[in-house]
């Protein structure tokens, strides 16, 4: 029985031993434990420090950003009404302009007309002359055939005279 208790004895002693060791690690391991907490909450805190001034800088993004939003819009309204003037104004010059484009036409075809009055008339002026030119080519011939027949009447006449004037003075 001895034996059985000094192996008892043995066993406890070594027990003792392995608890004593494994009390120093755990001891060790929750001081490492304690060290990576402390290193976590300093991380920690850093990582929340970070997100926080993350959070405030995104805060004054996202309100430099909708105030940019509201700008582009008010110039997006801005081009949208300045476009819809200028389909406005485009319209009044497209109408315009066809208004134009009918007149000029309207021109031409007035032009065309007059061209070709124009041309008639010339035709007819050239008749007119022609005709002209005959008659008086015509009346020319006549007037120095009466000319020449006046002429012969006045010769006569004047012969007739001194005739008469010889028999009334005797000559």
């Amino acid at each position: 029985m001895k034996h059985a208790f000094q192996y008892n004895k043995q066993i406890c002693a070594e027990t003792e031993t392995r608890f004593k060791n494994l009390k120093a690690e755990t001891l060790k391991l929750n001081q490492e434990i304690e060290s990576m907490n402390d290193n976590t909450d300093g991380i920690i805190d850093q990582l929340r420090h970070k997100l926080m001034l993350s959070e405030t800088q995104n805060c004054e993004k996202m309100t430099k950003a909708e105030a940019r939003i509201k700008e582009l819009r008010m110039e997006i309204t801005a081009l949208n009404e300045d476009i819809e003037i200028a389909t406005t104004c485009n319209d009044d010059v497209n109408t315009k302009l066809k208004n134009y484009n009918n007149k000029v036409t309207l021109a031409e075809a007035r032009i065309q007309d007059l061209e070709a009055n124009n041309f008639e008339l010339t035709r007819q002026i050239e008749m007119v002359t022609n005709s002209s030119d005959g008659i008086i080519n015509e009346l020319t011939n006549k007037l120095m055939m009466a000319e020449k027949h006046h002429h012969v009447k006045m010769t006569e006449a004047e012969e007739r005279t001194k005739k008469r004037k010889s028999w009334k003075f005797g000559r």
